[in-house]
């Protein structure tokens, strides 16, 4: 009876950090900066040490009873660090990808929105928030010097569907112009600067 309970808690214990994996994983691909990251690699750095503690107990018990559902549960444990690391590196890949555009808005809003155009037309957003970075992706597409998305982002400082980069001789800068859907600047909507 004793073995039998023995097993239950072990299975319980196993299973329970089963699923806090899903949680880290989630937490892993997230795509904000903070002081709550420091906090996020201590979980995970937990985490990964009560996971080896899993492979070394039931190597231990497999090595004993030569039985291989033993086994089961250290593959488990190696899938889903594996399943971390790809995440975090597709995450830090997704983040760090090159850009040939930076715009932000002159008066410097209220977060201060940064916006990086990559090759592979997807639009990084970065904005400032009281404790965080937060950084999110969108599509679009550019024609020329024209610049199409799916939907308006008034809450990111995107306040039009296209946006016209053109170059202003008498300030010597690049902006990028809001334009309504007959192609025609809205003078109401802030432009953008094209920065360095």
């Amino acid at each position: 009876m004793k073995s039998l309970l023995m097993q239950f808690i072990r299975w319980s214990f196993f299973l329970l950090w089963v699923f806090s994996s899903v949680i880290i994983l989630a937490l892993l691909s997230g795509t904000s900066e903070s002081l709550f990251d420091l906090i996020l690699y201590f979980i995970y750095f937990v985490w990964l040490m009560i996971g080896c503690g899993f492979v070394y107990f039931w190597y231990e018990i497999f090595e004993e009873k030569q039985k291989k559902i033993y086994l089961i549960p250290c593959g488990i444990v190696i899938v889903f660090f594996l399943s971390s690391v790809g995440v975090y590196l597709h995450k830090t890949y997704k983040m760090r990808k090159d850009y040939f555009l930076y715009a932000y808005h002159p008066t410097n809003s209220h977060h201060q929105w940064k916006y990086y155009f990559r090759d592979d037309n997807t639009l990084k957003v970065h904005g400032l928030y009281m404790m965080r970075e937060e950084y999110n992706f969108y599509d679009f597409e550019m024609r020329g010097d024209t610049l199409f998305f799916d939907k308006i982002l008034s809450y990111e400082g995107l306040e039009s569907k296209v946006y016209l980069k053109q170059n202003e001789e008498k300030t010597d800068s690049t902006f990028l112009i809001p334009l309504d859907s007959l192609f025609h600047p809205v003078d109401s909507l802030e432009k953008m600067i094209v920065g360095e």
